[in-house]
């Protein structure tokens, strides 16, 4: 009985041992609970550089365009809704630049400025390891989080990048598209514009905007039809 009582505890001990080396092996190299995901790797392949196709959701606005970030300077530049094509923001640490047609100015005098502005420090803030935590959601997904000036913010994370960026307290979300890390060889899409017929040159050649336009205010030189969305930018602004 007792040769049988002492297997058993032995038995029942080697099984635990077994359990608590597996629970060990899956967590111990894999960073803070981050999955695959650590600290060091999030941090890395941002602050390396990187393009984007972003998809953009503030408050009830949608918005689509292109992300980049080389060296401590991140761009966003809007291709949709077609009233906002082309408005572009450049950031480098507090320094905000807006441009529009055309027209630029420092994004400190542009409520606008605060959608580049949340993404921007979110993206800055990312590069830096010390600013960071990895984990798991409760959906799963493996989570970077951090803090910015425009509060806190959540970087989901797939197996090979980020999926998408998200702000609660400013009602942002910014998913990403064909995510492209600097220094990887990019499928380039054929140019087909060569190909086709040169259009007739204009009557009127196209004249740069005018000089004396206000580049304080580049806000007003959005289409007014497009108020309620620019209302929903200014809510961004920190």
């Amino acid at each position: 009985m007792a040769a049988r009582k002492w297997f058993r505890i032995t038995a029942l001990a080697a099984v635990c041992m077994v359990v608590l080396a597996m629970v060990l092996g899956s967590c111990g190299d894999k960073g803070k609970n981050g999955g695959d995901w650590t600290i060091d790797r999030v941090a890395g392949l941002f602050a390396g550089g990187f393009s984007a196709e972003a998809d953009i959701v503030l408050g009830e606005l949608a918005m689509s365009g292109e992300l980049t970030r080389e060296g401590s300077r991140t761009a966003l530049s809007l291709t949709s809704p077609e009233h906002l094509e082309g408005l572009t923001f450049a950031i480098d640490g507090r320094n905000i630049d807006v441009s529009y047609k055309g027209l630029s100015v420092k994004g400190d005098s542009l409520p606008t400025a605060g959608l580049g502005k949340a993404i921007g420090q979110a993206m800055d803030a990312l590069t830096h390891p010390e600013l960071l935590t990895v984990g798991i959601s409760e959906e799963g997904e493996p989570t970077a989080s951090g803090r910015t000036e425009c509060g806190p913010f959540t970087l989901r994370l797939g197996e090979e990048g980020p999926i998408a960026l998200e702000i609660p307290e400013l009602q942002l979300s910014c998913a990403f598209r064909a995510f492209q890390p600097a220094g990887e060889t990019e499928t380039s899409t054929p140019d087909t514009s060569a190909s086709e017929p040169s259009s007739a040159p204009s009557s009127e050649p196209s004249a740069p905007e005018s000089s004396d336009s206000s580049l304080s205010d580049l806000s007003s030189s959005l289409p007014e039809p497009s108020g309620e969305d620019v209302s929903s930018l200014q809510q961004g602004a920190a």
